[in-house]
């Protein structure tokens, strides 16, 4: 997957098609890949972002319930980190 060869861009492209416009097994897991994505670079707004359409599209998936831990999960490191920082390693 692009994820795994440093394409980051390319794997949320790819993880949100699939997410979105697909409805597969795989697609809650997509769009918690897009979030978990953006979380690893320090992006909070938009891993939440990308964790709540988890919780929209697809509720009563187990993505969902992992979505909801990582929302709190980011919005608690988003308050953690000083101003003018991303969070994201440099």
């Amino acid at each position: 997957m692009a994820a795994g060869h440093g394409d980051l861009a390319g794997a949320i492209e790819l993880y949100t098609l699939v997410g979105e416009t697909l409805d597969t097994y795989y697609s809650p897991s997509a769009l918690e890949a897009v979030g978990d994505i953006y979380a690893s670079q320090g992006k909070a707004p938009e891993a939440i972002q990308a964790y709540e359409q988890v919780i929209l599209k697809y509720p009563q998936s187990v993505s969902a319930g992992e979505a909801r831990r990582k929302i709190d999960v980011a919005k608690r490191e988003s308050r953690s980190v000083p101003a003018g920082e991303t969070g994201a390693a440099k």
